[in-house]
């Protein structure tokens, strides 16, 4: 899990057999997430998974932060297939 002491979490669940990865996103995701969404970027590119989930069920607020790290994953991994799980 990468997160900040008391702001937002953001995990990365992949498999070394598969070439996928679940991202779950918890919490406010606004400036205080960038931390957290950059290291998970940095170990989206070495896992370099063709496929990756990112749940929403469990965020309480969206700013820009969202759209930089949806960004940052393209960018990083522009031919990862990349699916929003439960936007609300």
């Amino acid at each position: 899990m990468i997160s900040t002491a008391e702001g937002p979490h953001v995990t990365v669940l992949a498999r070394p057999d598969t070439r996928s990865a679940w991202i779950r996103l918890v919490g406010a995701i606004d400036l205080a997430a960038a931390p957290a969404s950059t290291a998970a970027i940095d170990r989206l590119r070495v896992l370099a998974p063709e496929t990756a989930v990112v749940d929403l069920t469990s965020v309480t607020f969206v700013g820009s932060a969202l759209a930089n790290f949806l960004a940052g994953l393209h960018c990083a991994l522009p031919e990862m297939v990349l699916e929003l799980h439960n936007p609300t």
